[in-house]
């Protein structure tokens, strides 16, 4: 196990910090995860594991539902110009 030096251990404190806050990138969190593992911490490697999920898994959330919001809006649109074009 390697020993973490003082500005590792800061440097890994302000990672943590910025990824419970959700403003972590990535690289920051894999790179952090990567220090944890070789130190043996168990711990905030688990941690860090579950905010490089949910960041990854923001990434792809847009391009998954992109067609069906696109799909709603049509639809929603269309049900509104028949019920107030009766309106009308």
């Amino acid at each position: 196990m390697k020993k973490l030096s003082p500005t590792e251990v800061s440097q890994l404190k302000a990672t943590i910090a910025k990824a419970r806050g959700g403003r972590a990138s990535l690289t920051e969190l894999g790179a952090a995860h990567d220090l944890c593992d070789r130190s043996g911490l168990p711990g905030c490697a688990a941690e860090l594991r579950a905010h490089v999920r949910a960041v990854a898994a923001d990434h792809h959330e847009p391009h998954r539902t992109a067609g069906k919001d696109i799909f709603t809006g049509v639809v929603s649109g269309i049900v509104t110009h028949v019920l107030l074009g009766g309106l009308l």
